[in-house]
C-alpha cells in the first residue's frame, strides 16, 4: 500500500515541479486504459491523477507534507512507547500481574492514537481532492479515466501540432554526416571517430541549427551501425552511448519524446550498413555466377513443353 502521493508517482519529497509533471507524464502513458489492458488500469489512473493535483498545488501539497510529518512523529511515538513497555524481564514480570485492562490500557491508547491519525489523513485528504471547497468531492474510477482521456488526448494533439512544426529532416545534411564517418574509415582513420564527433556536437551547440544537430546525429548513427571499425580503434561503447541517448540532444527544442523519437526515426531510416567490398576473385567469380544463371534461365525457357510445341509446328508447316 502506498503511504503517500509522493510513492504513488515515484518521486522524492524534495522533487520540484518539473520532474513532478515529468514522472506524471510517463505514469500515465503507460497506465491509462487506452494503452494498458490490465484491470487495475483505471484504479491506477485515478490513483495517478489524484497525486499529480495534490503535488502540483503548492498549498495542497503543504497539507500534505504536514500530513506525512504528523504520521512519522506518531510513529515515532508508537514505537518508543513499544520500546519502552517491553524493554526489560522486570516489566513484563509486573505486567503478567497487572489486571486486564492495565494490561492492555497502553495498546488500546496506541491504537486509538494511531486511529485518530489515519481520520485526520482521510480529512485532509478529501480537503486536497475537493480544493480547500465547503464541499467534499471524492474522485471516483469514472472521473481519473475521463481526466486521463483528456490528457492523453491533449498529449497526442501536442505532438501532433509539433510534428508539424518541426523542420523536415534533410536528406543531404544526414548523407554528409554518414558520409563523413565512412571517408575516415576508408582512409584509414577511424581512430578519429570518437574525436570528429566530439568536435562536431561543440560545433553543432554553437550554431545552435537544426542541421548542425542533425549532421553531427547522423555521423554517430552510421559509427554506431558500422561500430566494428571503430571499436577497432579503442571506441568501444562511445558511439553505443550516443545511439542510446541521442533523444536528450533534442529535448531544448522539441517538449514531445515522440515528437523526438520521430526525427530520429527519419534520420536512422536513411543509414545503411555499407556494402562491404568485394576481392577480385569475389567480384569475377559473381560475374560468372549471374552469367551462368542467365545461360541456365535460357536453355530451361528453350526446353520448356511450350517451345517445343512450337518449334514442333514451325517444323510442320515447313514442311507443307
Amino acid at each position: 500500500m502506498r503511504t503517500s502521493y509522493y510513492d504513488v508517482l515515484g518521486v522524492a519529497p524534495s522533487a520540484d515541479e518539473d520532474a513532478i509533471k515529468a514522472r506524471y507524464l510517463l505514469l500515465i502513458r503507460r497506465y491509462h486504459p487506452d494503452r494498458n489492458s490490465s484491470p487495475l488500469a483505471h484504479a491506477r489512473t485515478a490513483e495517478i491523477n489524484a497525486a499529480f493535483r495534490c503535488l502540483s498545488d503548492p498549498a495542497a501539497r503543504s497539507l500534505h507534507d504536514a500530513d506525512l510529518a504528523e504520521q512519522r512523529r506518531a510513529a515515532v511515538s508508537a514505537r518508543a512507547l513499544s520500546l519502552s513497555r517491553g524493554g526489560s524481564t522486570a516489566l513484563v514480570v509486573r505486567r503478567r500481574r497487572r489486571s486486564p485492562f492495565r494490561r492492555y490500557a497502553a495498546r488500546f491508547a496506541v491504537l486509538a492514537l494511531l486511529l485518530g491519525t489515519a481520520v485526520a489523513g482521510w480529512q485532509i485528504q478529501q480537503r486536497m481532492l475537493s480544493g480547500g471547497g465547503a464541499v467534499t468531492h471524492v474522485a471516483s474510477e469514472d472521473d481519473g479515466d475521463s481526466e486521463a482521456r483528456v490528457t492523453v488526448a491533449e498529449l497526442n494533439a501536442a505532438t501532433a501540432r509539433e510534428a508539424r512544426a518541426m523542420p523536415p529532416v534533410s536528406r543531404a545534411v544526414v548523407a554528409d554526416g554518414a558520409g563523413s564517418f565512412h571517408r575516415l574509415v576508408a582512409d584509414g582513420q577511424a581512430a578519429q571517430a570518437r574525436a570528429f564527433s566530439e568536435r562536431c556536437h561543440r560545433t553543432a551547440a554553437d550554431a545552435g541549427t537544426w542541421n548542425a544537430l542533425d549532421f553531427c546525429v547522423a555521423f554517430d548513427q552510421a559509427a554506431f551501425v558500422g561500430r566494428q571499425a571503430a571499436e577497432a580503434a579503442a571506441n568501444a561503447g562511445y558511439f553505443v552511448d550516443r545511439h542510446d541517448r541521442a533523444a536528450h540532444l533534442y529535448v531544448s527544442r522539441l517538449s514531445s519524446m515522440d515528437t523526438i523519437a520521430l526525427r530520429l526515426d527519419q534520420i536512422r531510416s536513411q543509414i545503411r550498413p555499407p556494402k562491404p567490398e568485394r576481392s577480385p576473385t569475389e567480384r569475377l567469380l559473381h560475374g560468372l555466377a549471374k552469367r551462368g544463371w542467365k545461360l541456365a534461365d535460357a536453355v530451361g525457357d528453350a526446353l520448356s513443353p511450350g517451345k517445343l510445341a512450337e518449334t514442333g509446328s514451325a517444323g510442320k508447316a515447313g514442311d507443307f
